[in-house]
Order: structure tokens, then C-alpha cells, then sequence
């Protein structure tokens, strides 16, 4: 018993999970009064430990998940091979080192490895920031030494991209030379080893200094399932998951990856929106702010002890990019089904028919759809109201009261398209009147409404 209360803290399993945090030397025998496993990475918290199954608690429960920001580990592909890969990173730089040593002969450089990566490098691929004296007698970072950036792991090192750009993120093509520019959402990186990047096809020969990001992955050699449990560990930018990006093929390793590369290392982790990295999986994040989480095993307490947010209140989100698509989410006019729970619900994006609700489909191409548009932005397949913004920003008149918005497009002498059916009235954006002007309409007949004589109406109303 005395020998249990002057034990080491990390020889302690607090949280009574049957692991402790330190790591068991092969040729020591353990000697606790309990049989225990090794290498806990929270030894407060009894749902996360090595090779735990995720729970929907807003926060990584598997320790060894190579995205979870507290693994730092050397993380190896399907045969067991030992990636090089940058795991760890503080404010300014990703490192080799789990711990952050990067000049460990002390000569005051820091150190290369056999295939070139250096040690520590700046994360926008140029020198890294550090300020050498800085450094213990270990060759170690002091930030990361002393726990100024506590989650240190979690860098994703594969990348899956299709188009490549300048230093400045700019003049970006595919494989087969047509242009690609990236969008505000779009993330580019370097290729941090400071050579430039090329398809190598007969088609796009130029050079490239960043490529644009289609997915990142744990590691460096794309797999779909780095961490093992059964569900993809690769994610775009805005994180959602790349099962529909990218193709997989028969190792389970995503196409495209560039990484796989000898010539590329790369290097990304996602950020919040206070740009800190962040700590929790995806599917346990209400990313679009509809207070829905897409993880299923929802359970309000757990997820709020875990450190979640008080404002999500359920689970099985099934587009969590979307703040108008939920479990018994109301309808609403934009082209798709709103509530996941809905026996048609479908966002497969195959089937046009399938995939648009009653009233919201333009079953005979005219341009309109049977119901009124609703609060949310279009969504569907084609968006039968190309100047909805434009006319609810005129402020002429109030759309959230209008109950018949139909809209209709053909040319005038004066070459403006733009009118809209609202109830029974026309209405015309910017033209000869440069205003908006409601012009009585008999009909939804376009030969009516298409009469110069409603056009001549404009310069005496103005």
C-alpha cells in the first residue's frame, strides 16, 4: 500500500480506465497491486485512453488516433513502416521529433535527416522562426519543453490534391493545364522540403511552388482509416469528411495523394474560428452553428462534461455543413430536403428527381418552381431564382412577406433579363428605371408581360 502512495504520478491509473500514462521499459517488471496497460494520454478522464472507441463527448477519446492533437507518436503505414512525417508543431514551426528536438549535436543548426526533411521547419515552408538560443541542453524547443503549446500533435501530413499553384496561392492548373483557382475557403501548402512541385504528365509539364488542398489525411501516405475504426480519418478544409471528394482505391489509400511522393512533405491542422488548432473530431462539432452534431450515441451530459458546447442540443446531423438541414428540421423552399429523418431524404447528388422535394423541382424547365422561396440560401440543382439576393437587397420590397415569387428571363431592346413574378405583379431589376417598379401584369403570360408597352410604362412612372 505505501508503495502505491509514493508512486510516480504517471505510474497512477487516476481515472481508473486500467491504463497509466508512462510507457513500461521491456526489462522492467511491473509491480502495482493492479495489472495495468501503458501510454494514457489523459489520465483524468476514464473514456480516453489507447485505442478507445470515439464517443460523442466533443473530444478525442482515442489516444493514439494520429489526428487527435495530444498523440505525438512516430505514426507507421499498413506494412508497419515508419512514415517521416512532421508530428508535432508549436506557434511557429512542425518538427520531426514527437518532443520537438531539432538540434540534438547542439552545433547551433538544425539537424537534417537522411532524406533531407530538416528537423524543424517554419510552416509556411520557409526557415523556421527560432530563436537558437532558445534551446535546452537536449537540442529541444523551450515552447514545447516547457507546455506553451500543450497539443503539440495532430498535424495531418497527407495530402490528396488535383491542382497546383504559385508561391502566392495564384495561376493554379490540373493535371491537364486548365486553370483551377482556388476558392476563399480553399487551403494551398508548400511543399516543405523547398523543391517545386509538377503532374509530371506529358499534358502540364510547368512547375508549381503550393498545392491546393482536396483532402488532408493523418499520415503522410493518405490512408482512408489511419486510426482503424472503422470510419475515414481524411477531411476537406472546411472538414467535411472526403468520401465523396476523392476516390479510395484497393489498398484504401485516397487517389491523388501527392505526399506518397519522396520529393513532398507536407504538413496542415485545422483551425477554429479564433484560429487555435482544434482538438475535438468533426463529427462531434456543430460546424454549421444549427446546434446538431453529426455523431449519433448523443447524450446531452456527456457531451457537455466533455467540454462541448451548451447550445448543441442533439446528434445525427446528416449534413453538418448545412444550418438548414437537421433531424426534423422544417421545410423550407431551397431545393432539398431539410429534415434528415424524412423517408425521401436523400443528398447523394445523383439523382436530381430523388434528391428535390415536391413543389421544389422544375418539373418543366421554365425557370419556376411551384412553392416561394424560403429563408436559406438555393441549394438545389439549378436555382430557379438567379436575382432572389439582388431584389431582397433592394429593399423595395418586403420578400419575407411575399407568398408567390416566380421568375422568368427574356430579352428587350434595352438587353434587360431581369423580372420577377411577385403575386400578380412585374417587377423589373434595373432597368431603364434603375429602380425597382411593380407593373401590373394581367397574367403570368410572357406575350402579355413581354409587350413594349409595360416597357414604356418605366420612363413614365420614373
Amino acid at each position: 500500500m505505501a508503495s502505491e502512495v509514493v508512486s510516480n504520478a504517471n505510474e497512477l491509473d487516476s481515472d481508473a480506465d486500467t491504463y497509466v500514462t508512462c510507457t513500461k521499459d521491456s526489462s522492467t517488471v511491473w509491480k502495482g497491486t493492479t495489472t495495468v496497460a501503458y501510454g494514457d494520454c489523459d489520465d483524468n478522464d476514464i473514456a480516453t485512453y489507447p485505442t478507445a472507441i470515439e464517443a460523442c463527448d466533443a473530444s478525442f477519446n482515442n489516444c493514439t488516433h494520429p489526428a487527435n492533437p495530444l498523440f505525438t507518436s512516430a505514426v507507421t503505414d499498413a506494412s508497419g513502416n515508419e512514415l517521416a512525417v512532421y508530428r508535432a508543431h508549436d506557434d511557429n514551426c512542425f518538427y520531426l521529433d514527437s518532443t520537438c528536438i531539432f538540434d540534438a549535436d547542439g552545433d547551433g543548426v538544425i539537424d537534417v535527416d537522411s532524406s533531407g526533411q530538416q528537423s524543424a521547419i517554419g510552416q509556411d515552408g520557409s526557415a523556421c522562426d527560432i530563436n537558437i538560443a532558445d534551446v535546452n541542453a537536449n537540442g529541444q524547443a523551450d515552447d514545447c519543453e516547457t507546455g506553451d503549446f500543450p497539443s503539440v500533435g495532430g498535424v495531418y501530413t497527407g495530402v490528396v490534391a488535383t491542382c497546383f499553384c504559385d508561391a502566392n496561392c495564384e495561376n493554379c492548373a490540373d493535371t491537364d493545364g486548365n486553370v483551377c483557382a482556388p476558392t476563399a475557403s480553399d487551403v494551398c501548402v508548400p511543399n516543405l522540403l523547398g523543391t517545386t512541385l509538377s503532374f509530371g504528365t506529358s499534358t502540364n509539364t510547368n512547375t508549381y511552388e503550393m498545392a491546393r488542398v482536396d483532402c488532408l489525411c493523418p499520415t503522410s501516405d493518405c490512408a482512408y482509416d489511419s486510426s482503424g475504426d472503422g470510419v475515414g480519418d481524411c477531411f476537406t478544409p472546411d472538414g467535411q469528411s472526403c468520401e465523396s471528394i476523392a476516390s479510395v482505391n484497393t489498398d484504401t489509400l485516397f487517389e491523388d495523394c501527392i505526399t506518397t511522393d519522396a520529393a513532398v512533405s507536407m504538413a496542415s491542422f485545422f483551425r477554429d474560428d479564433n484560429n487555435n488548432q482544434e482538438v475535438s473530431p468533426f463529427s462531434e462539432l456543430d460546424k454549421d452553428d444549427d446546434n446538431v452534431v453529426e455523431c449519433t450515441e448523443f447524450d446531452q451530459a456527456v457531451y457537455r462534461a466533455g467540454g462541448g458546447s451548451f447550445l448543441v442540443t442533439g446528434g445525427s446531423d446528416c449534413d453538418d455543413n448545412d444550418a438548414y438541414v437537421y433531424p426534423l428540421a422544417d421545410a423550407i423552399c431551397d431545393g432539398q430536403y431539410n429534415d434528415c429523418e424524412h423517408g425521401s431524404y436523400s443528398n447523394t447528388g445523383s439523382n436530381e428527381i430523388l434528391d428535390t422535394p415536391e413543389g421544389e423541382y422544375d418539373n418543366d424547365g421554365d425557370g419556376w418552381v411551384d412553392c416561394a422561396i424560403g429563408e436559406g440560401p438555393w441549394a438545389g440543382y439549378s436555382e430557379p431564382f438567379p436575382f432572389y439576393d439582388e431584389l431582397k437587397a433592394s429593399g423595395e420590397i418586403d420578400l419575407d412577406f411575399a407568398t408567390n415569387i416566380y421568375f422568368q428571363e427574356w430579352s428587350d431592346s434595352t438587353a434587360d433579363h431581369r423580372y420577377y413574378f411577385l403575386d400578380s405583379r412585374l417587377v423589373r431589376m434595373r432597368s431603364c428605371c434603375h429602380i425597382l417598379r411593380a407593373i401590373h401584369c394581367s397574367d403570368f403570360s410572357s406575350q402579355v408581360c413581354e409587350n413594349p408597352l409595360l416597357f414604356s410604362l418605366c420612363s413614365i412612372v420614373s
